[in-house]
């Protein structure tokens, strides 16, 4: 297994020629860190084999695609909660354009780095093997490795025909990135030259399947689940939030008065802010004329008296009633997902322990 890996800067004409398709019986290398051009002399390379790389998406760029897809959920419902009772006030959505910011870097991160994919070239020479990337803004960096006979340590063959050649593993720090030749197309003449180079690939023939999870791992992927139900049945008896959430009656009220409460809120910086809750009148299902605090405070009065407004309350107990918001769903939704991942873990795992089973029982 080869683990470092050394940086080549080739000639412009020469990774031109390569880029292009027109392959040049002879490349030119010499040992340079930069991107600058330096008059010393160089050596005649024999490459073998080259082919632009084809595959533009890959870990990285899911990776930033899925963590992009929580700031824009989370921007989404914070905008939300400025438009719906007892939230931010709107002018102070303007803190909120960090998220949209962060959103905007990770799509240029993702395009940028699918242009370096795009922009990428493997050669195969006697010598080595190389990556040459052409980054935008920094220049053209190639990553090469020796050829050995170990120095392919992992084959990924694809449905398609494609393959992918583990060749090198560059350290970052304590992280350790595989990398190498991915979505290599003309699999057939790349592993005719690695041949001819002395190269052996390595076999996955007997590959071992992936162990089962044990039974303690199985343990605790039931008690997730249940902790979740468990937690929720506890929240649905004790708080008046959920119950809301979940077992709320819709119903209009009236607003007839405003109580002005005074409340300390904040995380590490606490202040104490005025909320002005609506004093809401309103008919029950069987008819009963009720009235009640809204349990959502406004930073300032957002409704004139005697206004209509959509509310929901406790059957059993209407004294215990809000505004209607779109938010409402967002508890009950996110425990649900929860407890559906969860049950779906724990019946991938278990499906992962019969097959192991039935792979390992002779027949």
């Amino acid at each position: 297994m080869q683990k470092g890996y050394q940086s080549y800067d080739y000639p412009k004409q020469t990774f031109d020629n390569q880029v292009d398709g027109l392959y040049n019986p002879h490349m030119h290398a010499t040992q340079q860190a930069d991107n600058e051009q330096k008059s010393t002399p160089q050596k005649e390379v024999e490459v073998l084999w080259s082919e632009r790389r084809r595959k533009l998406n890959d870990e990285l760029t899911m990776l930033l695609i899925v963590c992009n897809i929580p700031l824009l959920l989370i921007y989404w419902l914070l905008v939300l909660d400025c438009t719906e009772p007892g939230g931010m006030l709107p002018e102070e959505a303007e803190k909120l354009l960090i998220f949209p910011a962060i959103s905007a870097l990770c799509l240029l991160l993702i395009v940028g780095h699918m242009l370096c994919n795009y922009r990428t070239v493997y050669v195969l020479t006697r010598s080595h093997a190389h990556i040459i990337i052409h980054y935008p803004l920094v220049g053209r960096i190639t990553n090469s490795t020796r050829i050995t006979q170990n120095m392919v340590f992992e084959v990924k063959r694809r449905k398609n025909g494609s393959a992918d050649y583990m060749l090198m593993q560059q350290h970052i720090g304590r992280l350790t990135i595989p990398t190498g030749f991915i979505g290599v197309q003309n699999v057939a003449e790349f592993e005719h030259q690695l041949k001819r180079c002395g190269v052996q690939l390595p076999s996955t023939d007997q590959a071992t399947p992936t162990p089962p999870p044990s039974c303690k791992k199985l343990a605790i992927f039931a008690l997730i689940p249940l902790l979740i139900l468990g937690n929720t049945l506890y929240l649905l008896q004790t708080s008046e939030e959920l119950q809301l959430d979940v077992l709320g009656q819709p119903a209009t009220a009236t607003v007839v008065d405003y109580d002005v409460q005074a409340k300390t809120e904040g995380g590490k910086v606490r202040k104490s802010v005025t909320r002005y809750h609506p004093v809401l009148r309103f008919s029950t299902a069987d008819g009963t004329l009720t009235q009640a605090i809204d349990r959502l405070g406004d930073k300032r009065p957002l409704h004139e008296l005697h206004s209509q407004v959509d509310i929901i309350y406790l059957p059993h107990n209407p004294g215990v009633a809000e505004r209607a918001s779109c938010l409402r769903y967002v508890k009950p939704g996110l425990i649900l997902l929860f407890f559906l991942g969860s049950l779906a873990a724990l019946v991938y795992q278990l499906r992962r322990r019969l097959r192991y089973r039935k792979q390992s029982t002779p027949s």
